[in-house]
């Protein structure tokens, strides 16, 4: 038999989320042959970690059949349940097998599923009678089958991180135990760590399997190029890529599912991403994303998210939305990109030979434009999960305002149609919003990155250093900012937004957002939150002359004060310059189109981030040059 996928008990730093495992149920029952009621506990595996996605991997994976192998001593009774959703949405579970376990000592069963792959999820739940002499105790389990793998991938996983030393210090220890405990798959791993910000000691050698490489700061689109340049230097071969963010923990299981479906998948699958789940570290049991489609100017999750997978009341029906196939072809036609993002991404290495390297983007947009590139399916398994730091409070005027605007302007031009008719009201949008809440640090990356889209691909280019310590600048110039120690009291997420008459709201509007409204109707101070994924609402900054704006993640404010001067100002710029951009689009799309030939070659990446020419693993790939 072979394992596909090990049952886990709580550990790590979820350990203190039991539900992700197990759930525990005490209940009272008659004893028919005396009369008497005892207790009987059930434990039940329909959580996250331990169901098994039969749908998906039938579809996905060459398995034939599927058992449940048991461990154990004692008495019990053991279910294998199998669910799917019925016509009103809703968990309809069904009793495949039940069976009595017994043994007086350590034994092992395998236990055959009838029809797998006709459930979403399957899992099962294991009863016993406590105080009797025979007591069950378990031992472990695991999903298996007859099937052999059709192959034994090798993976190149490369984690690029700037200067967050103690995620990489805990999730470099988390690799080194995977691969302590399964000696198999070390031979089959290594682990690239790319450091952009060059604190970390390259020499230090844990395993043979991990190296560490300092890069200059090219965002994490450089670092994972720079991984991927090694991954093709290196004297082995790997046939698999798995890309990681590094303010990210990672549980280990997962990148041992990652190789087992990969091994597994059908001939028609192999040219497929493996994507991960997102998970929010602040709330673990949370779940966010398992993949993005374009929306507009950016990207977003089509699927439902915030879902609880451990809640007692939904938690298994949350489980099984997340569960159910995704079906990539079906997103693509509704809305045309798709893209699994890569704070956990798994792709063939053929993928860059046939496509070449991503795009100099620095970071926002480089795993966007890697997926509307490579139009390939997007599978996802539970269990392959990470869990990510919240955005909220953490993006910042740079990648916002300048990154974004100039990646999603390329990636839009080069693979969306019409986006010639459409870009320029989300320009202004954006525009009108930093406008409205005095961000003029905002403003000036936002004519930086139109400036960036007029100048061509030549402006990607340019030394990614230099360019953020520009943004760095833009910053200091116009919003400097202080630590604090406490936030003020009035100030709370659910409360603090200002209501506003429609007279207001129209003076307001007709004044065009304050340039031309008269000093007297302005009041001298107010506080908010900084704008975020949280607070996005200009509300606060209405007749208000300075804004105090504190950011409780980072714990530190700036003032954002209003000045005609500068909104005049920054008006006449940005109309300016989108008037250039309409004018010049198709010319500035070929250009892109041209420029991006260039950038997917060893050799341009070799040059921009300063590396010496290397002789490349001519044995098995090489890049299409």
């Amino acid at each position: 038999m072979n394992t596909l996928q090990q049952i886990l008990l709580p550990n790590g730093f979820l350990e203190n989320y039991p539900e992700f495992f197990v759930r525990k149920h005490i209940y009272s029952a008659l004893d028919e042959s005396n009369g008497c009621s005892h207790e009987i506990v059930e434990y039940s595996h329909n959580t996250y970690m331990n169901i098994f996605q039969g749908k998906n991997f039938f579809t996905y994976c060459a398995i034939k059949d599927l058992f449940l192998k048991f461990e154990g001593t004692g008495r019990a009774t053991v279910r294998i349940i199998g669910s799917n959703f019925d016509n009103s949405h809703e968990i309809c579970d069904t009793i495949l097998v039940e069976f009595e376990f017994y043994s007086t000592g350590l034994y092992s069963q395998y236990i055959a599923v009838p029809h797998p792959e006709q459930f979403t999820c399957i899992y099962f739940t294991v009863n016993y009678a406590t105080k009797q002499n025979d007591e069950f105790i378990f031992k472990s389990a695991a999903w298996t089958t007859n099937s052999q793998p059709l192959r034994q991938v090798t993976m190149s996983c490369i984690i690029c991180t700037y200067k967050r030393e103690d995620y990489i210090k805990t999730n470099k220890q988390q690799f080194c135990n995977l691969c302590e405990e399964n000696s198999d798959l070390a031979k089959r791993l290594h682990l690239f760590i790319i450091d952009n910000g060059r604190t970390l000691d390259k020499n230090e050698s844990v395993r043979e399997n991990i190296s560490i490489h300092h890069n200059i700061n090219a965002g994490g689109a450089g670092g994972f190029t720079r991984g991927m340049l090694e991954t093709n230097r290196s004297a082995k071969k790997f046939d698999h890529i798995l890309l990681m963010d590094d303010d990210v923990i990672i549980y280990p299981e997962a990148i041992k599912r990652t190789l087992t479906v990969i091994d597994y998948l059908r001939p028609e699958f192999h040219d497929s991403f493996i994507g991960g789940a997102m998970f929010n570290m602040r709330k673990p049991s949370l779940f966010w994303e398992k993949c993005a489609v374009r929306d507009e100017m950016w990207v977003k999750n089509p699927l439902k998210n915030n879902l609880d997978v451990c809640d007692l009341a939904i938690g298994y029906k949350n489980i099984v939305e997340i569960s159910e196939q995704m079906d990539t072809d079906s997103l693509r036609k509704t809305y045309g990109n798709i893209n699994s993002a890569w704070f956990y991404c798994a792709f063939p290495y053929k993928f860059i030979e046939n496509s070449g390297l991503p795009l100099p983007f620095f970071i926002r947009g480089d795993d966007v434009e890697w997926g509307w590139r490579n139009i390939y399916p997007i599978i996802n398994m539970n269990g392959i999960s990470i869990w990510h730091e919240p955005f909220d409070f953490r993006v910042t005027n740079s990648s916002d305002c300048y990154y974004l605007i100039r990646n999603m302007f390329i990636n839009n031009a080069v693979y969306v149609k019409n986006f010639k008719y459409s870009f320029a009201k989300m320009f202004i949008q954006k525009f009108r919003y930093l406008l409205k809440t005095y961000n003029y640090a905002g403003l000036a990356m936002l004519l930086k990155a139109m400036d960036d889209i007029i100048h061509g691909s030549i402006s990607l280019k340019r030394n990614p250093e230099e360019i953020l310590q520009e943004l760095k600048n833009l910053e200091t110039l116009h919003q400097p900012r202080s630590h604090f120690d406490v936030l003020p009291d009035h100030l709370d997420l659910a409360c603090f937004m200002p209501t506003l008459s429609k007279f207001e709201q129209f003076v307001y509007r007709w004044t065009r957002y304050g340039l031309l409204l008269p000093n007297f109707l302005f009041e001298p101070y107010g506080q908010t939150f900084e704008p975020s994924t949280l607070v996005d609402d200009p509300r606060p900054f209405m007749f208000k002359k300075q804004v105090k704006c504190f950011n409780p993640v980072t714990h530190l404010y700036h003032e954002r004060i209003f000045s005609r001067k500068k909104q005049l100002l920054a008006t006449i710029k940005f109309y300016w310059k989108l008037f250039i951009i309409i004018c010049r689009y198709n010319s500035l799309k070929r250009n892109f189109e041209q420029g991006m030939q260039e950038f997917r070659t060893v050799e341009f990446w070799e040059t921009y981030l300063q590396l010496r020419p290397s002789p490349r693993n001519d044995t098995y790939m090489t890049f299409k040059q």
